[in-house]
């Protein structure tokens, strides 16, 4: 007989994964380099904490045109990193009937 396995968002990390298995990633702290104001994002790497951190801090109003913009990044307790970070425009097309 098959074991039902249990799928649930985690309470530490709030991930969704098996419970039985399920490793938090990583805490990783996090800020653009202009804010002081340092955010947590777990993540595998930097780049990965680089990487989310934008994409959770995405502002649709910011002006990406201007090119990469610098993130600061650090496990806690060590020295900060900096990164580049920047967006991609997708175009993106969709159809429909007309009558």
């Amino acid at each position: 007989m098959e074991t039902k396995r249990a799928f649930d968002r985690c309470k530490t990390c709030g991930e969704y994964d098996h419970t039985d298995t399920h490793r938090c990633l990583p805490v990783w702290v996090v800020s653009w380099e202009e804010d002081e104001d340092d955010r947590e994002v777990r993540a595998r790497d930097a780049e990965q904490a680089t990487e989310r951190f934008a994409e959770q801090s995405d502002d649709y109003d910011s002006d990406w045109s201007r090119g990469e913009r610098t993130v600061w990044v650090r496990k806690p307790g060590e020295k900060p990193v900096a990164y580049a970070v920047e967006t991609e425009t997708v175009v993106q097309y969709s159809a429909r009937e007309v009558t």
